[in-house]
Order: C-alpha cells, then structure tokens, then sequence
C-alpha cells in the first residue's frame, strides 16, 4: 500500500514487545530502507539472519543495502553463503533477480536463481496461444511502472516517437505514478492509445491488453523494484518479450524473448538466458536524440577543482565494489592532483568510503559527492568530468548514455 512510516511504526513496535521471527526483522529492515534508514535497515536485516541464516530473502537484503552502505567489510562471505544456497534444492528460492545480478554467481547458477524466484513467487502462465490473423497495422503494447520522470521514461520517449505509424500502432500501460510533469505528458502524447492501469490488478490489467487487440507486447520493467511481470502470466498477447528495464535474463516462461545486442548478450551466452535473444544491429541501447547538449558549467559551481583530472563515476553506490574503488584509490595516488567525483548517497556510504580512501592513502577530500539534481542539469555538470568510469560487475546504463551525451 506504500505506507511506509505506518509499517516500520508497527513493526517496530512488534519488535519492542519482543517479536524475533525472522520475517518480523526482515520487514522492519525493508520498511527503514524505505524510509531512507540505510543502517537501520542493515541492522534489522543482520537480526533476521541470526534468526534464520538460511533465510535467503533477509540474507539478500542483507548484501544489498551494504552494498549500497559500501560496507564492504565481511561482504564477500554473506555473497558466498547466497552463492551457496542457490545450488541448494532445499534452500529458500526467493532470491530476488535484481540481488543475483551482482553476485559472483556463474551464468549457469544466476539463470537458475532467476527460474527459481520466478517460480516461487510468480503465476504459472497459462499456455501459449497462437497468434490471430493481424491487420496491416501492427498493434504492439509496452507496459511499465517507468513511464515518468525516470531513467527508463526518459530514454525510451524518443523511441515512442520514433516509430512508423504507417505500419505500427503503440499502445501505453502505465502502473506506475500519475505524475504532470512535462516529460509524462510527452510520453502519453507518444502514444495513439494510452492507459492508466495502476489501480487494476493484475488479471484486469491483462484482460484490457487482451480486449486493445495488442500483437506484440513489450515489458520494460522486469525484475527491477515495482516489476508486476506476473501480468504477462496471463498472456494477453500472443508474443511477449523484454526490452530495457532489466539487463538479464527474465527466467519466466510468460516472456518469450529479451532484445540486446551482440555486446551485451554474446552469441555463447544464448544457452543462460531462459527466453530467446533478440538481437538488434549494433547498440540495443535506446536514448532521446532529441535531448539538448547544454552549457559546460564552471567546475566550483559543483565543488570540483578549476584544474587538475575529474574522474567521476556517477552510479548508484550499490554497484562500487572494493575491487574497482581500489584501483581508482591508486590511479589517485599516481595523480596528484587528480579528484574522484561520485554520487552522493547515504552520508554513512560516504563516510565509508572517505575511510576506504584513508586507508589507502588517499585523502577523504580528494572525494567529492555530487547531489541527486534535474536531468538537465545532471547532463550539463557531467561535462566537468575529464574521464567517466564505470563498473564491474554491474555496469552503468542509463548513467553511461549520460556520460556519452555530454
């Protein structure tokens, strides 16, 4: 229901009174990092494993709300133990997809991870049904909870428009926030029908996708927080796929193929994907062409140095590992007067990483956060940057695409 403060007041409140139920601690974990309480979220989620150690929905929570913390110390071990589980028929399945992508897992052992949360937690799909004959204009649907002012919404908008009316008919679902911001407007403009469809279930979602007469349905969320795959469970289409939302295999037999690209999905890699590739020429990655390049602000405007080198790498903290950071920490150390420019994130995350940096020899000022600010503006101060960096194992996307924009 989104009543987050109402949640964490009673479960802490059942927490007081003694209750010490692993799933009593895991929910007071996932409603304090809701509510923007990182460490406390931690905290209750490190009581949930002590409770239960092989209760894979705490010990996944667990890994990723340090990984955002960059609390990295002892992180590699509770990564193990969820490595471990997955191969483990008898363990608990609900290790959610989005966790098992940055995990040391193998291919064969994260497609694994994603079948068995899919089918722990999702609807059996009902049987394939063969495609009805179709008009000349093809109807194709895309459905998501991103299509507003997000990374997804922002990126695809110039796609919506793009397409040849002449022979394609889009159609919009939206379970996500009815927000008016400039951005949303322009998406449902894109769009010959658009539909509201967050107040609907799930059935009633794909019963209305089913009645539009859509012949190709494309979901742009997957795994990713707010996903409702479950209704393509239901097939209201007779061919269903993936595109954008989630950089991995869906692992569910509603989704019958994933768009990408050569790069992403090499041709060896088909046998880990649980639905068929689709692979576009060249780049599968979309962007708004029409996005403007703005102005190079001056550098202190954003707290960064007239001279000397900016590398900045402006993800989200959960994807910095101590792997990567350390052989940032040392081109610092070879460059004087070289900073590192990152998101600012949780102030313990920061802290955390002003320690890492200390103890490598590095200066905590040589560190500088840049706020969470407007896309335009975020596409202009980028321009400071002399060098973006990126991440392993999980990379940047819509981060990337910014960084090459600017």
């Amino acid at each position: 229901l989104g009543l987050i403060s109402e949640a964490r007041d009673w479960l802490e409140d059942a927490v007081g009174r003694g209750a010490s139920s692993a799933v009593a601690w895991d929910n007071l974990g996932l409603a304090r990092r809701r509510g923007g309480d990182l460490a406390g979220a931690a905290s209750a989620f490190s009581q949930a494993v002590a409770a239960a150690p092989k209760f894979v929905p705490a010990l996944a929570n667990l890994v990723q709300v340090r990984k955002y913390l960059c609390d990295w110390d002892g992180l590699e071990l509770l990564e193990e133990q969820l490595a471990e589980l997955v191969g483990d028929p008898g363990s608990d399945a609900r290790l959610s997809p989005f966790v098992a992508l940055g995990l040391p897992l193998t291919p064969e052992a994260r497609l694994l991870a994603v079948r068995r949360w899919c089918r722990a937690t999702l609807p059996v799909p009902v049987s394939h049904r063969s495609p009805a004959p179709r008009g000349k204009i093809l109807k194709v649907g895309y459905l998501s909870g991103d299509f507003r002012e997000h990374p997804t919404g922002r990126l695809m908008v110039g796609l919506f428009e793009q397409h040849d009316r002449h022979r394609v008919e889009i159609h919009g679902y939206s379970y996500g926030s009815r927000e008016t911001t400039p951005l949303r407007q322009r998406i449902e403009r894109a769009f010959e029908r658009w539909r509201d469809v967050g107040d609907k279930s799930d059935v009633e979602i794909a019963q209305q996708i089913s009645a539009d007469g859509i012949d190709v349905l494309i979901d742009c969320k997957g795994h990713t927080q707010g996903g409702r795959v479950g209704i393509l469970a239901y097939r209201p289409a007779p061919v269903q796929l993936h595109y954008m939302g989630f950089p991995g295999t869906i692992g569910y037999d509603a989704i019958d193929g994933v768009i990408a690209d050569a790069e992403v999905v090499p041709l060896a890699h088909d046998e880990h994907f649980h639905e068929r590739v689709w692979r576009l020429p060249r780049c599968y990655f979309v962007t708004d062409g029409s996005r403007s390049v703005p102005a190079v602000p001056p550098r202190k405007q954003h707290g960064l140095p007239e001279s000397g080198l900016v590398l900045a790498s402006l993800n989200q903290s959960y994807k910095l590992t101590r792997s990567v950071f350390a052989v940032w920490l040392q081109a610092l150390r070879a460059q004087p007067d070289a900073v590192l420019w990152l998101l600012a994130g949780d102030a313990q995350s920061e802290s955390n990483l002003r320690a890492e940096a200390a103890r490598a020899g590095v200066a905590g000022e040589r560190l500088i956060f840049a706020p969470v600010v407007s896309q335009e503006a975020h596409l202009a101060r980028i321009r400071c940057a002399d060098l973006a960096l990126d991440t392993l194992p999980v990379g940047s996307h819509t981060t990337g695409t910014d960084a090459l924009w600017g």
